[in-house]
């Protein structure tokens, strides 16, 4: 057994604590090593070692940890499982940044102040340019007209950080997460936007000008008001236009260096759900299947996609394969500029559904099962700015009826 407290040849103290078992049933000794004045300030320094590693408040990490290794572990032993490919594409993509500032440094050693520095790093001059922020001089590089990086994305480095600690704490890595000592980069407000039924109207009625696929596409993110990768990946299947519904089960995802790819799995489990549609856009949607179903014969040995109509995707590239998501970006982009309307994304699409539910009373419960929603309060959160003015319109109807009333 080794010696409970020893003094080294450098003058500091190894205290040294035996307690608990390794996985091959060994007694397990705790170290630590102390500056003290005296061998008996040494002891008294022991003694709380000691009542430290039998609370359960010390931790024996391997001396090799780095935050490098421990990304590496959480990214394979947790990530992958947890995670979409499109957040593990972010993740990575952000951790380069992090390993550059951090990833050397032994896991159990980072301490607020070095997290801290880094978030100042990320809000310097340049930086968006540079990712090798640790050795350049941003004083002779770049100038103050450079951008710098979004309030928004040096925030999704806190997160990240956050959450990999949070992990090592769980596993038993670390003691406490610095990441909670460290106050968390502020975000400006996010405005949120309302619809008038005057751009709403202007919207929906450009559609009826577009050619029919994208006349469909732009229907069905309107009236279901699915996420763009759940329409995108959308097969024949998908659609029962004699019960005039569509399922939503998959998603449509570009993942970089990969392409396109069909996720058999929806955000989560409340996303898989039917929704109805109206009778409008299933007599398109009929005259549009036969067009795909037609097109595929015609094209013979060009059309890579299937030939079973069910697995042709609703939305594909002239050869039959999935279009990118990104393809209704820029479908939107020019659509908006052609019928002079500010640019929106087609998530704003969802929005303006969930506006148009609202103004018109659906019930909360409805609106959150049709957007895909764990739960009402999700869509409460959300969209609160757009049932305030629902909930004034309430008031308004009994102000209205109580003035009539009134000389009764």
């Amino acid at each position: 057994m080794p010696a409970k407290v020893r003094k080294r040849s450098n003058g500091t103290y190894q205290l040294a604590v035996s307690y608990g078992s390794k996985d091959d049933g060994s007694q397990m000794t705790h170290y630590k090593t102390i500056t003290a004045a005296t061998k008996v300030e040494a002891v008294k320094a022991w003694v709380l070692f000691a009542s430290e590693v039998q609370k359960g408040q010390v931790i024996e990490s391997k001396k090799s940890m780095n935050l490098d290794d421990f990304f590496h572990i959480w990214t394979s032993e947790f990530a992958l499982a947890a995670h979409s490919i499109r957040t593990q594409e972010t993740n990575i993509y952000l951790y380069r940044r992090i390993s550059k500032a951090l990833g050397h440094k032994k896991l159990k050693s980072i301490t607020p102040l070095d997290i801290q520095k880094f978030y100042n790093n990320l809000k310097k001059v340049g930086i968006k340019q540079d990712p090798n922020s640790k050795t350049r001089k941003c004083s002779k590089q770049y100038k103050k007209e450079d951008k710098l990086l979004s309030p928004t994305t040096v925030r999704k480095y806190h997160v990240l950080l956050h959450e990999l600690f949070a992990k090592a704490v769980k596993w038993q890595m670390v003691i406490d997460n610095p990441v909670d000592r460290v106050e968390a980069p502020k975000t400006p407000p996010k405005l949120k936007k309302t619809y008038s039924d005057e751009l709403i109207n202007k919207f929906v009625n450009g559609f009826y000008s577009e050619d029919l696929k994208h006349k469909i596409l732009g229907f069905i993110a309107l009236v279901t008001g699915a996420r763009r990768g759940e329409i995108m990946g959308l097969q024949w299947r998908h659609i029962d236009i004699e019960q005039m519904t569509v399922t939503i089960e998959q998603t449509n995802q570009y993942i970089r260096g990969e392409g396109t790819k069909i996720i058999k799995a929806t955000k989560n489990a409340s996303s898989l759900r039917k929704i109805s549609l109206p009778k409008y856009l299933c007599e398109l949607l009929k005259e549009y299947k036969q067009n795909s179903l037609l097109l595929s014969e015609e094209l013979g040995d060009i059309w890579q996609g299937a030939h079973d109509i069910d697995d042709i995707f609703v939305f594909s590239n002239y050869n039959g394969l999935p279009m990118e998501p990104g393809s209704f970006n820029h479908w939107l982009t020019k659509y908006c500029k052609k019928n002079n309307i500010d640019q929106m994304h087609p998530h704003e699409l969802r929005h303006i559904a969930t506006s148009i539910w609202i103004k018109n009373n659906v019930p909360l419960q409805t609106i959150s099962s049709r957007l895909g929603h764990a739960n009402t309060v999700t869509t409460q959160i959300i969209y609160s700015h757009l049932i305030k003015n629902s909930d004034k319109q309430c008031s308004d109807i009994f102000d209205e009826m109580l003035g009539n009333n009134k000389n009764r």
